[in-house]
This record gives C-alpha cells, structure tokens and sequence, in this order.
C-alpha cells in the first residue's frame, strides 16, 4: 500500500467517518428531542387524567360511607340480622335509597345489598348490560364497603357499586390526547387488561400484545414505576407514552402519541443536515486527496532524485521548494548534494594530487637529472654560438630550446610543491602585511600596465598563523593573474574584512571576469586558458591557503551582489588567538 493511499485511509478514518458519526447522531439527537416533546405534552394529559380520576374515585367512596352509615340502611338490615321482617324498616330503607339513588344514579351502573350471610336483598341499577355514558361495564370491578352496627361493631351486611365508565374516567381527556393520532387508555395492573381503549374492539383485551413484543418487557417494568415514558412499536407505528399509575384503585393512565406524525418537519431538517454533512465530508475529501497528491507527487519525485543520487549521479531534477514541511526536506536535500558534490571534487582533487605526488616523485629521478644534464649542454652550446664557432642559424634554435627548458622545469617544480603535505614553518603575521608584501612585487608591472590599486584594510586585528612564503606566494599568483585579466588597465581593489573569528581578504580586479563553464574548472591542475599557462598557479594557491587553514573561493554576483564586472577571489584565514 502507497504512502497516498494510507494517508488518504487515514483521513477517511479520523476524520470523514466521525463526521458523518457526527451527522448520525445529531440525526438522532433530534428524533429523542422529538420524542421528549411529545412525552412532555403525553404527561400533562396523563396527569389531568389522573387528577379526575383521583377525585372521582375518592367521590365513590364518600357515596359508599354516606349508603353505608345511614340509619335507614342500618335499621333495616338490623331487623334482617335479628330475622325479623319489619315492613316499616324496609319502606324507610327504599325512600331513602330511592331518593340517593337519583342524585348518584347517573355515576354508578347498578347499586346493591347484601345482608349478613351475603344474600342479595337489594338492588337498584342494570343487570350487567355493558354500557357508555352512564352504562356498565364488566371490566370495572364492583366496589364494597362492610356495615356493623354502631358501637358493637356486629357486621350487618354489604354495600356494593358498580361504577360507570364515563363517571369514572374523563372520557374527553382519554380520546383526545396530543395530536390526532393521540389517546389515552387505561390498564389494570392486577389483571393487565385495559379497563379503557377509544376502539371499543380493544376493551378488555391484554396490554401486553398491542405492542411488540421486544417493547413489551421495557413497558412492564416502567410501568412499575409511579410516572414515566416508553417507547413502542403498534401497527408499524413507533409511539411515545406517558403513564402514571395510581396507587389505589391500582390502575395506570397511559397516553400515547404517534412520532410519524410530528416527524414530518423533522425529517426535512435531518434529510438537509445529513445532506449537508456528507457534502461537507465529501468536499474535505476531494481537497485533501488534491493537497495530498500534490504532496506525494513532490516526496515521489524526491525520491527519485534519491535513487539518482544513489545511482552516482549528483546533479538530479529536484521538485520545486516550497515552504511547507515537503519543501524544506527538498532544499536540505538540494544542499546536502551539493556538500556531497563538493567533497567529491576535493576527494577526487585529493586523488589527483595523490597521483601527482606520485607522478613527482617519479620525474624527479626520471626527468629531473636528465633535463638538468640537457639544459647544461645547451647552455654550453648557446656560450659556443655566441663565440661565433657556430654558424648565426642555430643560435635561434638555441635559445627556444633553452626556454622550453625553463619552461619544463617550471611545470616539474610546481608538480612537486602541490604535492607537499604541510607548511614549512609557522609564524603569527598580519595578513595585510603579507598583502603588501605580494603587491609591492607586482607594483612595477601595475605601473607598467597602467591598473590602479586600491587597498581597502578595516580589520585591525589581522594576525593569522601561516607559513608566510605560502601565503605570500598564493597572494602574488591572484594579483599576477589580476594584471593578466587587464591588460589594458583598470583597478585591482584588495579589501580585508572580519567574519566572526576569520579574517576574509578580498581581492578583485576589473577584467572580463571568469565565465560560467570555466567557473568549475578554474581550480583543476593543468586547466588553463592562457596560451602560454600551465594551470598550475590557482590548485597551488588553493592548496597553500588550504595547508594554512583557510580556504580559497571564486565570489559570484549570486552570493555576493557587489560583484558586478571582472572577477573576485576570497581568501579566508582564521584568525590567531594567540596574536
């Protein structure tokens, strides 16, 4: 797998899939905001409910003390507990009933009697015909309330009602609820029926199968509970509800509202927001892949540069640098080829001067003593000519002979010194005397050749340690090599200049300059372009510097802006801590 494609799975991991995780969750947030309203708006209803029922229950038990405690009942059913049958007791006990029976009639199904054996002796109301409104109905359970006589506590009989539907629970309540799809219902706990259903079909069916069966567990045991919420799954439809559950009778309200009917408008903004994230995700994408790319594309091209490096070549196609992390590496890379490039030209330069040192020691045995044997026969030939023993042709020979001679020995003794390791001997000098020195050489041939020279010292504490007749010698080939630049004059500027513990001596001239394709050859032994050269000069000013500690430079108009014609060498020599 590519470096792109991991990173590029990378991001899809901690970023694209958190955000549509982010999505996802606000999606969900906002259906269990939906679904807190409607369980809030589900409670109020289920809290009026049971308030009204509350009161009413509590209605039913003062009917049943007030049927219960009054003298008329209890005289009657006194006689029938003694056996005896008191027509006058039974008339008073039926008017009275008679009479409170028209005014809690319309809340109760049927209102009864029983003596102290439990037989029925009375009844007023329906037979049990299920009812509405004012009607009966089988699932409401009858209430009783035990009579004893006053002061002896003698149990005297039963009475028993049968609630009403409509006087027990507020029917307008339980069919409306919250919304249009929203009702209420109401369940007993000791049987798990419902007691009230709006579709009458459902009345006295069990609770648990109206809902799934996964949902069912969760209800029951909230249902345990005083008040709370469930969620449930009815006909394909998910609905909320609120209960309370009262502790006597042992009854719970429940009020439900269906989710799908207030999810319309939710269900737009969760579409859009899903919507929204995923473009957003999939916009990071594609610019993350494009900065990526454009990324992998400069590390694969760095790369390559590498394997061409590793190959031996070391001027390799480098991407663009920029400012970026990828950049930096790109010009750290750039700058550590080109250090490789320039200790492989000293290492190979070193190779050379070990082959020269070599070579040297070889002529000096082999060339040396015979040129020195030819140079004196011709010498003595040349003294032969000029006593006239010789005829005037081959005094012209003579002397080219005895310069191409010079000439050699030249050449061999520069061969030999290049190959000399160390300075001879070391001495505390300042670099502007050794500068005067070298000039006041040269001062004839300036003058001669009509070049200025101008001395620009603002270093005072110049002293390096160096073997002076090196130093000097480099300094008299730059300032040769400056007049030869200018023959018809111009202007030789020498400036000394502090760079931190080195001193730099300047030294430039107003020729032609050095061109391009001779700048990398300048310093290679034997390169020359003077006809009568030998290439020698520059790699021995350039190994005298370096043997003393300094180094020797060619300054360009890149890294120096003052150049602007001919040419300027840089000597840089540390300075003496102990001058």
């Amino acid at each position: 797998m590519s470096l792109r494609t991991r990173l590029l799975a990378l991001f899809l991991v901690v970023a694209v899939v958190p955000l549509l995780a982010l999505g996802g969750v606000e999606y969900a947030r906002s259906l269990r905001a939906l679904e807190a309203m409607i369980a809030a708006q589900n409670a109020r209803v289920a809290d009026r409910v049971a308030e009204q029922v509350r009161a009413r229950a509590a209605l039913l038990q003062s009917d049943l003390h007030l049927l219960a405690e009054n003298a008329e009942t209890q005289r009657w059913l006194l006689r029938l507990a003694e056996g005896a049958d008191d027509p006058d007791a039974t008339r008073e006990a039926d008017r009275f009933l008679r009479d409170a029976w028209s005014r809690i009639g319309s809340s109760y199904a049927a209102l009864t009697y029983a003596d102290a054996r439990q037989q029925e002796r009375y009844r007023i109301g329906a037979t049990g015909s299920a009812g509405f409104a004012g009607g009966t109905s089988d699932l409401l359970q009858p209430i009783s309330l035990p009579i004893a006589q006053p002061g002896t506590n003698l149990p005297l009989g039963t009475v028993t009602l049968l609630p009403a539907v409509a006087a027990i629970f507020p029917l307008d309540l339980l069919a409306s609820g919250f919304g249009e799809n929203g009702h209420g219902m109401v369940l007993d706990r000791d049987t798990g029926r419902l007691l009230y259903h709006p579709e009458p079909a459902i009345r006295g069916t069990e609770f648990g199968p109206l809902i799934a069966s996964g949902s069912w567990q969760v209800a029951r045991e909230a249902l345990a509970q005083p008040r709370g919420t469930f969620r449930y799954r009815s006909n394909d439809t998910v609905r909320v509800a609120s209960f309370v559950s009262l502790p006597s009778p042992s009854w719970t309200i429940v009020v439900s509202g269906a989710v799908d009917e207030f999810a319309g408008p939710f269900t737009e903004v969760r579409r859009w927001t899903l919507l929204l994230f995923l473009m957003v995700a999939i916009a990071a994408t594609l610019v993350f892949s494009q900065l990526l790319r454009r990324t992998t594309r400069s590390l694969e091209e760095l790369t390559a540069a590498t394997a061409v490096v590793g190959r031996g070549n070391l001027t390799p196609t480098l991407p663009a640098a920029g400012h970026d992390e990828v950049g930096r590496l790109t010009a750290s890379f750039e700058t550590m080829v080109r250090e490789i490039r320039g200790m492989v030209s000293q290492i190979e330069s070193s190779r050379q001067m070990a082959v020269l040192g070599q070579f040297a020691a070889q002529l000096s045995h082999e060339i040396r003593n015979p040129l020195t044997s030819i140079k004196l026969n011709l010498q003595k030939l040349e003294r032969t000519a000029r006593d006239g023993r010789m005829p005037d042709d081959a005094a012209r020979p003579l002397e080219i002979a005895l310069r191409e001679v010079a000439r050699l020995d030249t050449v061999v003794r520069g061969v030999l010194h290049l190959t000399r390791d160390r300075p001879q001997g070391e001495e505390v000098v300042p670099l502007r005397r050794l500068a005067d020195e070298a000039l006041e050489v040269v001062s004839s041939q300036a003058e001669a050749r009509k070049v200025a020279i101008e001395r620009t010292y603002t270093v005072a504490e110049d002293a390096v340690r160096v073997d002076p007749a090196q130093v000097k010698g480099a300094l008299l080939n730059l300032f040769l090599n400056a007049l030869d630049a200018m023959p018809n004059g111009g202007t030789l500027r020498v400036e000394s200049i502090r760079d931190g513990d080195r001193v730099a001596l300047r030294i430039r001239d107003t020729g032609d300059g050095v061109g391009g394709s001779v700048r990398d050859e300048i310093f290679r032994p034997f390169y020359t372009t003077k006809e009568s050269g030998t290439g020698l000069g520059l790699p021995l000013a350039k190994r005298a510097i370096e043997d003393n500690g300094g180094t020797l430079a060619l300054a360009s108009s890149d890294s120096d802006p003052q150049v602007t014609a001919g040419a300027e060498f840089v000597i840089e020599l540390p300075i003496a801590r102990d001058a």
